[in-house]
């Protein structure tokens, strides 16, 4: 696994995040829109994900062992989601003259939601343990699940705290 997302300023894991997609729109006008938009949303999403993902595997590491908690599910609901939208933006692109999916996404939609959100949710969790050294209250849990939720914001409140507890670890 790498460490780079534990030890890179806020400043560089955003221009990672949304600098990759954004350069890669200025490729549009060679390329169908959709696809374009449908591969930058991937990247984005990847690399959230693999940001995400490497801050709850270090910080269920870090916890005392009767806190930390099995990470199979947050992995597989991230893969699961990376699939999801490749997959909707596969079949945007071939049916896009036709009708949209309608009905048929809704349930492996909201299967994806609940995915991220426990991503989100295990993540925030096992970081607020770690500050806390201990079991968190429920409204320091929320206060890091809404800042890894709003990424472009949180990210300037949440990676220096990173740095500071796992970037040693990276290093």
């Amino acid at each position: 696994m790498s460490h780079f997302p534990l030890t890179a300023p806020a400043w560089q894991l955003l221009a990672l995040q949304l600098g990759v997609p954004l350069a890669l729109s200025f490729l549009a006008p060679y390329f169908l829109p959709l696809v374009m938009f449908g591969v930058s949303t991937l990247i984005f999403a990847t690399i959230f994900m693999w940001w995400l993902w490497t801050v709850a595997e270090t910080t269920n590491s870090q916890i005392p062992v009767l806190q930390q908690r099995p990470t199979r599910l947050m992995a597989s609901g991230f893969i699961y989601v990376l699939i999801y939208i490749a997959s909707i933006f596969g079949f945007l692109v071939t049916h896009s003259m036709g009708r949209g999916p309608g009905a048929v996404i809704l349930i492996p939609h909201l299967l994806a939601m609940v995915a991220m959100f426990y991503g989100l949710w295990f993540t925030a969790k096992q970081l607020a343990t770690l500050k806390q050294n201990g079991p968190p209250p429920f409204l320091g849990t929320l206060g890091a699940f809404f800042m890894l939720w709003y990424f472009p914001i949180g990210v300037w409140f949440v990676q220096p705290v990173v740095r500071k507890r796992l970037g040693r670890i990276g290093a």
